[in-house]
């Protein structure tokens, strides 16, 4: 559901983070390089919150890629990314990602960056 809402979104990058503690369902904004839009949908308003309460840092769209952020710091990051489109080695050098290996859904991969 969430993979499939970036997709049809019309903004070439997109940014979601984890909402803070003092943030709530109707706070949470996509950063779109084009300023903060309102997500209204309550499905996706539900499926990010779990997305975040099961481990999930952020989750960006940018290129052809869909990248849920598990782990990350300064230098590093896991996670899973979801391709669309063509041109995936051009999304991997946009996402800094150093290995990917594929899981069982099409389309999807385990990603580590650097």
């Amino acid at each position: 559901m969430v993979k499939e809402y970036f997709i049809n979104q019309d903004f070439e990058m997109i940014h979601i983070s984890s909402p803070g503690r003092f943030q709530t369902n109707s706070e949470i904004f996509l950063s779109s390089g084009q300023g903060r839009v309102l997500i209204e949908n309550e499905e996706i308003l539900i499926a990010l919150h779990q997305l975040f309460d099961h481990g999930y840092r952020t989750i960006t769209k940018y290129s052809n890629a869909i990248r849920f952020v598990r782990w990350s710091n300064f230098r590093s990051g896991t996670g899973f990314i979801y391709f669309f489109g063509e041109q995936h080695q051009e999304a991997l050098q946009e996402h800094f990602i150093v290995e990917i290996a594929p899981t069982s859904k099409d389309g999807w991969y385990f990603y580590i960056s650097r």
